[in-house]
C-alpha cells in the first residue's frame, strides 16, 4: 500500500527536480564558462535531469511512451560514467590522471556504449511498454554499482588528500556523502527491492547534492562567493515559470489535452526555460558576435563580465597578501589554466593585485 502511494505521487515530485536538476546544469555551464569539469557535472546533472522526464512519461502514459522511452535509454548509462569523469577531473592540485583518464576514454566510454546500443535493439534492458525489467537489466544495474564505486572510491581519496583547513574540504564532504548516497541507490536497483522509478527518483536529491557540491567547490577553487548569484537565478527562474507555465498548464487541463505530445512539449518548455535563463549571457554574447563589430563586441563583452564578478566577488575576502602559499599557487594555476578563457581569467582575485591593470 505504501509503495502504491509513494508510485502515485513520484510524478508530482519528478517535474520539480527536473526543472531544479536543469537549472544547475545551465548554472554550471555558465558559471565555468563550458570547463570540462563544468562540462562533465552539467552531464550528469540533465542525464539524470531526462531519465525523471522518462520514469515521469513512463508512469502516467505507459504503453504510450514505449517509442520515447527507447529514444530515451540513450541516458539511462550516462551518468555514472560522467560521475566518474568528475571524480578524475577533481583531483586535487587539478593535475589529472593520465592513466585513468586513458582508462575512461579507452574502457568506460566504450562499454558505455555498448550498454546503450543493447537498449537501442530490442528490450534488454527494460520492456519499454510494460517499464518491467529485461534480461540485460541486472548486467546494466551491475554496471551502475561498479562504476559507481569506482568513483566513490576516488571523491573519498580526494576527500583525505585535502586538509580540514582547507576550503574545499566541505565541499568534498559533501560530494563524497553523495557518492555514498547513490552507491547505496545503485545497489538497490541491483538486488531489486523498489521499483526502478523509485529509486532513480530518490537518488535524484544525492544528484542535486552533488552538483550543488560541484558549484561550490568551483566557487572556492575562484575564490568566488556563489551564494547571491546562485539565488538570483532560481528566483528569476520562478519568476519566468510561474508567469508562463501556470496559464500553460491552465489552458492544457482546462482542455482536457493532456496527451503524450503534451506532456513531452512540456518538458521543452521546461528545459528551454531553465537552460534558457541560466545560459542567457552565453546566448547574448553569441547573438553580438552576430550584429556587433569587435570594438563594440569587446566593450559589451567586458561590461558583461564585469557585471558577472561584481555579483561572484566575495565579502569581506582576504587581500591576496593575505592567502597561505597553497591557496595562492592553486589560485594561480587555476588562472593560468584560463588564459585562454578571459572572462574566467578576469574572476580570479589575483586580479586586485597592484600589478594587474
Amino acid at each position: 500500500m505504501v509503495m502504491h502511494d509513494v508510485q502515485n505521487i513520484l510524478p508530482f515530485l519528478q517535474i520539480p527536480s527536473f526543472a531544479i536538476l536543469m537549472a544547475l546544469a545551465g548554472y554550471l555551464l555558465n558559471r565555468g564558462r563550458f570547463s570540462p569539469l563544468a562540462l562533465a557535472t552539467a552531464a550528469t546533472l540533465i542525464s539524470y535531469a531526462l531519465i525523471l522526464a522518462d520514469q515521469f512519461l513512463g508512469i502516467v502514459f505507459m504503453g504510450e511512451a514505449a517509442w520515447l522511452g527507447r529514444v530515451l535509454w540513450t541516458v539511462y548509462p550516462l551518468p555514472v560514467a560522467f560521475w566518474t569523469r568528475i571524480a578524475i577531473l577533481l583531483k586535487p592540485g587539478e593535475d589529472v590522471n593520465l592513466r585513468l583518464d586513458r582508462a575512461w576514454w579507452t574502457l568506460l566510454l566504450p562499454v558505455t556504449m555498448l550498454l546503450i546500443f543493447g537498449g537501442w535493439v530490442g528490450d534488454e534492458p527494460v520492456n519499454y511498454a510494460t517499464r518491467e525489467p529485461g534480461p540485460l537489466y541486472p548486467t546494466y544495474a551491475l554496471y551502475n554499482v561498479i562504476v559507481t564505486a569506482a568513483a566513490l572510491v576516488l571523491l573519498h581519496r580526494n576527500f583525505h588528500e585535502t586538509s580540514p583547513g582547507d576550503a574545499a574540504h566541505r565541499a568534498f564532504w559533501w560530494m563524497r556523502l553523495a557518492g555514498f548516497a547513490l552507491c547505496g541507490g545503485m545497489f538497490v536497483l541491483l538486488i531489486g527491492i523498489f521499483s526502478p522509478a523509485l529509486v532513480f527518483t530518490a537518488t535524484v536529491l544525492d544528484i542535486m547534492i552533488f552538483g550543488l557540491g560541484g558549484i561550490v567547490y568551483d566557487a572556492i577553487a575562484e575564490g568566488q562567493a556563489v551564494r547571491q548569484d546562485l539565488s538570483f537565478v532560481f528566483i528569476k527562474i520562478l519568476l519566468v515559470m510561474s508567469i508562463i507555465l501556470i496559464p500553460w498548464g491552465i489552458a492544457v487541463i482546462a482542455s482536457d489535452a493532456w496527451t503524450i505530445t503534451t506532456a513531452a512539449a512540456f518538458f521543452v518548455t521546461l528545459t528551454a526555460l531553465t537552460l534558457g535563463i541560466t545560459l542567457l549571457e552565453d546566448m547574448e554574447r553569441l547573438l553580438d558576435k552576430l550584429f556587433f563589430k569587435s570594438g563594440k563586441l569587446e566593450t559589451r563583452d567586458a561590461l558583461r563580465t564585469l557585471m558577472l564578478n561584481a555579483v561572484r566577488q566575495r565579502e569581506n575576502a582576504p587581500s591576496v597578501i593575505d592567502l597561505d602559499e597553497d591557496e595562492f599557487i592553486r589560485m594561480t594555476r587555476r588562472a593560468l589554466s584560463h588564459m585562454p578563457n578571459l572572462p574566467r581569467l578576469a574572476a580570479s582575485p589575483l586580479t586586485s593585485m597592484q600589478l594587474v591593470s
